[in-house]
This record gives C-alpha cells, structure tokens and sequence, in this order.
C-alpha cells in the first residue's frame, strides 16, 4: 500500500500568509505603475513568474520576470525591483544587489523568508530602501526538496500583487484550489506510477497562461528531486512544427495541464499524443487562479508521494559522490557594454 505524503502543515503556511496584510509602502509603489522586474533563481523562479503573469493581469502594470543572470546584463532598468529569495544567502542574490547599487537602485521590494537576512543588510548598507514582505514564523523545512520555501514564496506573490483585495477574498479560492487537488492526486498518480518506465522517459509539459506557472513547478520541483526529465513548453506554440522532434523517439511522454482558457487546445493536443506516446491530460476547473494553484499544489503533492515510492523521501538522492562538492558554481560578472 502507498502511503500518500503528508503536505497539510505547507498548505496551512500558505493561508496564513494569503491573510497577510500588505505594506503601505510597496502597496503605494504599485500605485505608480512602474513597470515591474520580479527576480529569481532555483524555486524562487517560480514565485517570480506568478508575480509577472499576475502583475500584468491584477495590477494591470507591465512586468518581466528575470533571473538573477538576465537582470545583471541589463543596464538602465526601468523596472521596480522586486527580489524574492527565501534564505537571503545566495549568492546570485549578492550579484543582484552589487548591480543594483552600481545601477543607482534606491527602492526594492524584498521577499523573503524571514526578517533580518544577509540580502536585506548589505541592501540597507547600500542605502537602498529596502519594503519588506516576508513569511511570518513557520515550520522549518525538513526535506532535500524544500516545499515549504517554495509555497511560501508563491504565497507572498500572489498576496502582493493583490494586496487591495481581503485576505479572505483569496483563502477562499485557494481552499477551492487545494480540495480540487486533493480530488485529482489520487488518480494522476496511479496513472503516472502505472506507466511501466515513467522514470526512463523524456516529459514535455504543454500549459499556457496561469498554468504555466504550474507547468514551471512540475519542471523544477521533479527535477531537483531527481523524478523526472521534464521541459515545459507554451501549449500553443508546441503546435507550431515544435512536435516533429518527438516523433523521432520512442521515450517521450507528455503531461497536459488544462484550464479554462486552454481547455480546448489542451483536449486536442492530449487526444493525438496519447495515441503514440503515455500522456497524463489534468484539468482544473475554476478561475484561471484557482487553476494556477490547483497545478502547483499537485506538483507538490506529488513530488512528495513519489520520492517516498522512489525510497528517498527525507535524504537527498542517489548521486555521484563527486558532485556533492559542486558547491561554488561561479559569480554572475557584472555588466559589460556591447
């Protein structure tokens, strides 16, 4: 009998702080309408492109998410910064605040994991003024794939940017989010595990819009969890000849996820694949929010009950003993003019 990873203590985290109350002083930047740069690396990716999609859509303000690497080589921003990082550590996070200080960057809006991190002093040392908005005190995370930080994080973008509307407004939708969720988990995996070489296998996820931010946590949650190969891919524009490559291979397989604005793309695409290759075809019902949440909390969930089939739910996976001294991965170099 599988027994199903237990996600309720990340979930009960992430409605605390959709509760949260915002700011002032970042809800007021906002108000300027200042095109937005949403940064971040690893899972903070994530919690990056919900902030530029939903920035775009809810505050109806131009936003782009970076990468700490793609914001360093831009000189001249135009952007509000907005740094997400859980532990405040980083050191691509240390290359974004050298730029910003080289750049002039007087006002950031932070995200972070707690208070008081390393990223927060050396950006007050800078001068810069620093709008906080951080996890209020949580359980610390107890496994390699760390879910907490990465709910957490996605938690404090979608409550950012809307930070006008009543944290109730918001619980309420994710509590439709995680019961749909809940429903799906048990049948999406018994697919998966059913697929006779689903470690073996290359995966290609179609999503679009809201979606995608899904299709991105399926990709790096199985990824640093070493599940699954994955490459995430906007649903429409796969259909664009990008699927002739797939058929050059016998090891491909294909998740869908679908809402209501892609349903129709995603029904057809899902229909033809499956006819050559294994294809998990998962809907989600609701608001294009609720569906965004819907996907990223089943990413979550599943991660967790498939390392624990996988045998390594609370250490880190197998691995080369060599690369457990790839610690120093080099230094983003700051900007040079072409």
């Amino acid at each position: 009998m599988l027994v199903y990873e237990d996600i309720n203590v990340e979930l009960d985290t992430i409605e605390v702080i959709l509760q949260q109350d915002v700011p002032e002083a970042i809800i007021k930047l906002f108000e300027n309408k200042t095109p937005l740069a949403w940064i971040g690396s690893g899972l903070s990716r994530i919690a990056a492109e919900m902030g530029a999609i939903l920035s775009r859509n809810a505050l109806k303000c131009a936003a782009t998410r970076f990468t700490p690497l793609e914001y360093c080589n831009m000189m001249g921003s135009p952007y509000q910064p907005v740094l997400i990082t859980y532990s405040g550590s980083s050191l691509d996070i240390f290359s974004v605040v050298e730029h910003f200080n080289t750049q002039k960057i007087d006002n950031v809006i932070l995200l972070t994991g707690k208070k008081d991190t390393k990223a927060e002093s050396i950006l007050q040392d800078c001068g810069i003024c620093v709008n906080l908005f951080t996890v209020p005190t949580h359980t610390k995370e107890r496994r390699f794939v760390a879910l907490i930080p990465f709910f957490a994080l996605c938690a404090l973008s979608h409550r950012l940017t809307r930070a006008k509307d009543e944290g109730k407004i918001l619980l309420n939708m994710f509590t439709e989010s995680r019961h749909q969720a809940e429903l799906i988990r048990e049948r999406v995996r018994k697919q998966l595990l059913e697929i006779k070489d689903w470690r073996d296998r290359r995966w290609i996820i179609l999503a679009g819009g809201l979606s995608m931010v899904g299709a991105l946590s399926w990709q790096v949650l199985f990824s640093e969890a070493s599940l699954l190969d994955m490459m995430v891919v906007d649903i429409k524009d796969y259909t664009h000849g990008r699927y002739n490559s797939a058929f050059q291979r016998q090891d491909m397989g294909f998740i869908v996820l679908s809402d209501k604005i892609t349903e129709n793309l995603a029904t057809i695409l899902s229909s033809r694949f499956m006819k050559f290759y294994p294809t998990l075809y998962i809907h989600a019902a609701g608001s294009s929010q609720e569906s965004m949440w819907t996907h990223i909390i089943l990413a979550g969930s599943l991660v967790g009950d498939l390392c624990r089939v996988s045998g390594w739910n609370l250490t880190s996976p197998p691995q080369p003993s060599i690369v457990k001294n790839w610690n120093n991965w080099g230094k983003i170099r700051p900007y040079e003019s072409f």
